[in-house]
């Protein structure tokens, strides 16, 4: 007969737009050999009546299925696989489902991931990524123009009316929940060793409480 199922180990991962927490969620999964589970795939579909994305304010937690955000995570930690969805951002919908199945950790990353009503049942690693606002705008602007080839008046235009009050009203005050803080432009190296740090002293307290 089996013991006593150990819960997985979740690290949540949130931070202002490109303040490089989608990076160390990526490093993460690499070194710790984890599933990665993305907020942004997560969005809710874009309305019939509306034509255009650019319509509606994507950087705000209503826009986002949190509830199954949250089920998802509590389903993987509790080694149960799950379907997890997959977002077209040409069309802005969800357009099909993939099984994911648990492993030891799951990194979950999004910037509204340390919110309360977004937290999983279980204990886990919280982890809030933080840059000065005017490194994230400069990082955002070349990304955008390099990978979505927007114009730096449309980037700052969402800046400004959608992405600054989200952070000043839901972000920033969700990094109260964290366990710890790394920063977006330290070495990669250093910001993973932080973190696995952490998670060794975090599974030894399940171990102790097992």
């Amino acid at each position: 007969m089996g013991g006593v199922k150990q819960p997985a180990s979740i690290i949540a991962i949130a931070g202002l737009s490109a303040s490089g927490k989608t990076t160390l969620a990526q490093d993460l999964a690499e070194v710790l050999n984890g599933t990665l589970i993305k907020m942004d795939d997560y969005y809710r579909d874009l309305p019939d009546h509306l034509h255009e994305a650019a319509d509606l304010n994507w950087d705000c937690p209503q826009m986002f299925h949190l509830d199954h955000w949250r089920n998802d995570l509590t389903q993987l930690a509790n080694g149960v696989a799950t379907q997890t969805p997959i977002y077209d951002f040409v069309t802005s919908k969800r357009i099909r489902s993939q099984t994911i199945s648990p492993q030891p950790v799951i990194i979950a990353e999004g910037q509204f991931s340390l919110l309360q009503e977004a937290l999983p049942t279980i204990p886990c690693l919280k982890i809030f990524v933080d840059l000065p606002v005017e490194q994230a705008l400069n990082r955002r602007l070349e990304r955008d123009q390099r990978e979505r080839g927007r114009t730096p008046e449309s980037i700052l235009r969402q800046w400004n009316n959608h992405v600054m009050p989200s952070w000043t009203n839901h972000v920033q005050p969700s990094s109260l929940n964290a366990d710890i803080h790394v920063t977006g432009s330290d070495p990669r190296s250093q910001n993973i060793h932080k973190v696995t740090q952490a998670l060794n002293h975090l599974q030894a307290q399940f171990c102790f409480l097992a």
